[in-house]
């Protein structure tokens, strides 16, 4: 589900959740990313390492990887063309 339009949103409601629920963690997803320049990619990149930033800031008190909240990076988001 989407807990916001911006990563601010989100970590606002994930921690109203968290208040009431301390045990769930998530996992944040920028939704319709995919680069289709190097442009694209490079403000892919600056958007995921903000959103990363702001996230860590909120996970302060986790302590381990298993009590904090992450990120999901799609790979075609980083790079206009990927091959094996």
């Amino acid at each position: 589900f989407v807990l916001g339009q911006t990563i601010e949103q989100a970590l606002q409601e994930a921690a109203r959740v968290h208040q009431q629920q301390a045990g769930v963690r998530f996992s944040f997803d920028m939704l319709g990313e995919g680069a289709r320049t190097e442009a694209d990619a490079w403000r892919y990149l600056r958007a995921y390492e903000e959103a990363l930033e702001r996230i860590a800031a909120a996970q302060r008190d986790a302590h381990t990887p298993m009590r904090a909240d992450g990120l999901s990076i799609k790979l075609s988001a980083l790079h206009p063309r990927y091959e094996e």
